[in-house]
């Protein structure tokens, strides 16, 4: 009993540090100098059979307060089997700062999106590149946002993306599972160990796009282009990464339709972290233990392996830091979540996180009709 209730012990305490670790990254963003610099902007948007959202994607861009001569917005289209193509020429017919570039033909252990994102990077003029989603609406003083937190030691910046609000079961789910994903990351931007970001929300300098050598070393998985890449700034003594808090950066987007779309995104997001670095990899391994473990506690206590107070005190200690992390950050993206919501995702957190790590480590996901094995594009 002494050695069960240890090890419980000593898992629940460290889950606490992660949390006070978090909250601590959280305070730093709050405290960030402002630039009233006029800096080039290259917004660029790989769009994959997106003629139901580009419009409106390009819509929310050109009504940037930014002024409209300083910024460009390029619209890679990765080899799209609609519409998409016919709409971003008709929009780049009308407006000048729209230009549109096509995706380089599939080559083997190469990732579509990256291969988009670095013809799109190839084609800007801006000195800041700023990326988002064809699924995605922006606010109006996006650009305006990013751009003053660009000061001389700046290199990314981040922040928030959140599903569109509605009272629908799953959207409300996973609007919370989303915000804790991009908790953690602006809590590890905050003590300066970057290793999470959404690449729908996400910019960097140009010029350390190219200090880095692109996406060279991580150009083969799927997935990756924005915490892979961050990671790889990071590992290359970059400048700083931000992480803006700022509510007025929301970007929203699209939320999935169906429980398997979601569960699909998470595999698919999952996939990557086979490629993350040996102390990222410990960070999860200690996150899937520790989740097993409260999973076990349950039966274990039934069967009286174990006394009952164990699965109690640990699973209790797992909401109240989980819900004293999630409060916080429903304040920073003014948003609001009942009880019963919140319970529903706990759950749901719990049972999915061992089982997504399993399915992502084996690589095997459908994204925009490819499919992918161990997280590698799939072509025959």
């Amino acid at each position: 009993m002494l050695l069960s209730a240890a090890i419980y012990a000593v898992f629940s305490f460290f889950y606490i540090l992660f949390h006070c670790n978090i909250h601590k990254g959280l305070r730093q963003n709050r405290i960030h100098p402002l630039t009233e610099d006029v800096k080039k902007v290259s917004v660029i948007v790989a769009a994959r059979n997106e003629e139901q959202n580009i419009a409106y994607c390009l819509g929310s861009l050109l009504k940037q307060t930014y002024p409209r001569e300083y910024f460009e917005v390029i619209v890679v289209d990765d080899h799209s089997q609609d519409r998409t193509k016919l709409i971003v020429k008709d929009c780049a017919q009308k407006f000048s700062n729209i230009r549109m570039a096509t995706s380089p033909p599939l080559l083997p252990q190469t990732s579509p999106k990256k291969a988009a994102i670095a013809t799109g990077i190839n084609m800007a003029q801006g000195e800041i590149l700023m990326f988002t989603d064809a699924d995605c609406a922006v606010p109006p003083n996006w650009i305006e946002l990013f751009v003053e937190c660009y000061t001389e030691q700046t290199g990314a910046v981040a922040s928030w993306v959140l599903p569109l609000e509605s009272n629908k079961l799953l959207t409300r789910i996973e609007t919370l599972d989303a915000l804790a994903y991009q908790l953690v990351g602006a809590g590890a931007i905050g003590i300066g160990r970057p290793f999470l970001a959404n690449g729908a929300n996400f910019s960097y300098r140009r010029d350390l796009f190219f200090v880095v050598e692109g996406f060279k070393d991580i150009q083969e998985l799927g997935s990756g282009d924005d915490d892979l890449f961050l990671q790889k700034l990071y590992q290359r003594n970059a400048k700083k990464t931000m992480f803006l808090q700022d509510s007025r950066a929301i970007i929203t987007t699209l939320p999935n339709d169906c429980w398997r779309d979601f569960f699909r995104q998470r595999i698919r997001w999952s996939s990557k972290t086979m490629a993350y670095s040996w102390p990222l990899r410990l960070l999860e391994f200690y996150l899937f233990s520790y989740y097993i473990l409260l999973l076990a506690s349950v039966p274990l206590a039934l069967l009286r392996m174990i006394p009952w107070w164990i699965p109690l005190i640990s699973i209790l200690i797992k909401i109240i830091t989980d819900w004293m992390l999630l409060r916080r950050g429903l304040k920073l993206v003014r948003r609001h979540c009942n009880g019963f919501i919140f319970f529903m995702a706990e759950l749901l957190h719990l049972c999915y996180v061992p089982l997504i790590g399993f399915l992502g480590l084996m690589g095997r996901f459908t994204w925009k009709n490819r499919r992918f094995k161990k997280g590698v594009l799939s072509i025959h």
